[in-house]
Formats: C-alpha cells, structure tokens, sequence
C-alpha cells in the first residue's frame, strides 16, 4: 500500500490514478513515520508533500525512513512554481528517491513512472550496501550503474555505453580486479535487482520481468529457478537475503584458485 501525507488534493488523486491503487493519505507526517513503524513491510511506496497540516517540513520523516526503513522508497510531490524552490531542495537533500512536480505529473505514465523509479533506485541502495564489500571498489560503479539503470543496461554492450567506455575497457577492469566477467556481473546485478522488488515490493515476476525489461517473465522464471533453487514465488519471502548469499557464494566459487570449469 502507498501511504502518504499530501496537502494537494489534485496531486493526491495523480498518485492513486498513476499507481491504479488507492492510497492511505495522512494528515502529518509524524502519522506518516507511525503507519511505517507499524507495518513497515505492508508499505509499498511513501508519499511526501512540501508540508504537512501543522506546518512542518517533511525533512525530519524523509530522514527518519531513509535511517530505520531504509527498504521503504520515498516520493517527494511538490508544487513547481518558484516559492518552493526551497522546499524542493530541502527533499532532495533529505534523501527522497524520486521527486515529482504538479507541472509534469498531469500524465498516468509519468507518475506510474515515478513510482516505478523511487522503488527500484530505492532496492538498488540497499542491494549495493548488502554487496560492496565483496566487489572491487573499482567496479563499484559498475555494479551501481547496473542496479540503478536497468532497462539502459540490458546488455554488457549498453552498459559500456552507459558508463562512456567501451566493451573491452569493461572486460579490462574486472580481468585486473580479477572479479567476474562484465556479463556474468551485469547478470547477477539484474537478479539481485528482481529479488529484492520481489521480496520488499510484493510485485508478481511478470510485472517485475517487464519493468525490468526481460525477454519474457518465462526467461526470468527460468534464470531464478537457474541461480537460486527454488520457485519464483519464494523470492517474496526472505529473497534478498538468499539472493545474496547467492552470489557471494558465486563470487568464492569463482576466487577459488583451483577452479576449473567456466562460469555459467
């Protein structure tokens, strides 16, 4: 469920006809900070305006989320016009993960967009933190890049492109880190990505597969069942925690010094 606290009534209804659900709209934004401590994991997206009904700006809960529920996205809603120029800074420096303006919300798709956004930069945080200290520093913007642009990176080729190298510039970096190759790290980048809208957003694996861009939800049904072992229903109980496992398992295999075999 989104749960949000937005004055703008005009902007309440573009958030529930964008997302096609309806949302538990707040009055302050410390009710708002309550309703995720109580039920944190039924909380799909939280919704923020530029003030709530007391006056109060939303810096302190965006802070708050971010520090204790740091797997819940936030979506900041303002007004464009320029009096609250400063109100969409103050968000932005809070931390909310995408930020939506009365001016270019007037579009279905530019807020399902929105939402789809705030969620997946949101898991890609998270996944990076669980990850980083087993990745090369060198390729952490690799790893980053992959989590956070998705459907721009389908492809070891368009990841290049999106990092302003080329292909074999990618290959040089891991074979010096002597880490997995680009396409074998861009795969695994990918389903730690569907493992954790899985398990924290309750999303079915076809919308997840065509969020993400997948050839078919069948070929990420195929790749789950491949890397994890179990069912794609599983994967919204505890996945992120055994997609992890996963592959820092993959990397030790592949760091082994009498490995054999080519990786698969």
């Amino acid at each position: 469920m989104i749960v949000g606290c937005l004055s703008d009534r005009v902007g309440r209804a573009r958030i529930e006809d964008g997302a096609r659900s309806r949302a538990e709209w707040l009055d302050t934004f410390a009710d708002v900070l309550a309703r995720v401590c109580d039920s944190p994991t039924g909380v799909t997206c939280v919704v923020v305006g530029w003030v709530d009904a007391r006056g109060v700006s939303p810096t302190h809960v965006i802070t708050e989320l971010r520090r204790v529920f740091p797997a819940v996205p936030i979506l900041g809603y303002c007004l464009s016009s320029a009096e609250h120029l400063d109100d969409l800074r103050r968000m932005a420096v809070a931390g909310v993960h995408q930020l939506l303006l009365d001016a270019t919300a007037d579009s279905r798709s530019v807020v399902r967009t929105a939402i789809e956004t705030s969620r997946r930069q949101c898991a890609a945080t998270q996944i990076f933190a669980q990850i980083q200290d087993i990745v090369p520093t060198k390729l952490h913007p690799l790893v980053q890049t992959a989590l956070e642009n998705p459907t721009r990176t389908t492809s070891v080729a368009a990841l290049a492109r999106e990092l302003g190298v080329d292909r074999k510039t990618l290959h040089n970096w891991c074979r010096d880190e002597h880490f997995l190759a680009p396409r074998d790290l861009l795969r695994w980048s990918r389903l730690l990505l569907v493992a954790a809208l899985l398990n924290w957003s309750g999303r079915s694996v076809t919308s997840v597969a065509t969020e993400l861009e997948y050839p078919t939800d069948n070929s990420l049904r195929i790749a789950i069942r491949r890397q994890f072992k179990v069912q794609p229903s599983a994967m919204k109980r505890g996945g992120v925690d055994r997609a992890v496992n996963a592959f820092r398992a993959h990397v030790a295999r592949f760091k082994r010094p009498d490995r054999g075999i080519a990786v698969a």
